[in-house]
């Protein structure tokens, strides 16, 4: 392109950071150390700045998230691995975990095991594969150490290196029976799952039921 010649946007184009860069008559290096507001920023002129987000709003250009990996080595990705995509108890934490993780720019994807053991296992080094840069286990196992921080919301999930929340189901439950006594009920019925290799007392649709 000639000097002083300004590029003119093609109908359908994919308007790229090149694209503006010769749009501006700045190098790429230039227009992204302002757009990733990167530390070199703060030595460009406010003017030259000004002109670079004028032309992002002009041609509502949107970076390359790809790019964005390769050139930074890193994928903003974490890993969340449930037993049940489906379960209220994991949604509603995804729920939470998704406006965290958004307000930090990064990706999150959610995949579920059903406790089967194969997968239990091999899931770990599977989200490795995919290089992502920590994971959060709820109430799942994992057995050996990882090279990315672990994030286990669980009493289950004890190998080296990770970081447990746990919830203290015991004190909930007294606490939510403690309640109900408080409004004055009596014949009160909780439900829960059953122990795998033990059960006692009836079940219903699957689950323990018992009186206090």
């Amino acid at each position: 392109m000639k000097p002083g010649k300004k590029r003119v946007k093609n109908p359908g184009q994919r308007v790229t950071l090149k694209f503006l860069a010769e749009y501006l008559e700045l190098s790429p290096t230039t227009v992204s150390v302002v757009l990733t507001d990167a530390p070199l920023a703060s030595t460009i002129a406010k003017q030259t700045k000004a002109r670079i987000l004028d032309a992002v709003e002009k041609f509502q250009y949107r970076p390359n998230v790809f790019a964005r990996y390769l050139q930074a080595k890193r994928t903003y990705s974490i890993a969340v691995l449930v037993p049940e995509i489906g379960d209220e108890f994991s949604a509603m934490l995804i729920s939470g975990m998704e406006s965290e993780l958004a307000e930090a720019k990064f990706n999150y994807f959610v995949e579920s095991h059903g406790f089967a053991p194969e997968q239990v296992e091999n899931y770990p080094d599977v989200l490795m594969d995919r290089q992502v840069e920590g994971m959060i286990f709820m109430n799942t196992p994992l057995r050996k150490e990882m090279p990315v921080p672990v994030v286990a919301i669980s009493d289950i999930t004890k190998a080296p290196g990770v970081t447990r929340v746990l919830i203290d189901n015991y004190h909930v439950m007294l606490a939510g029976i403690g309640h109900l006594k408080h409004l004055g009920h009596r014949r009160i019925a909780f439900f829960k799952r059953p122990r795998k290799q033990r059960r006692c007392g009836s079940t219903v649709g699957g689950r323990q039921e018992g009186f206090v």
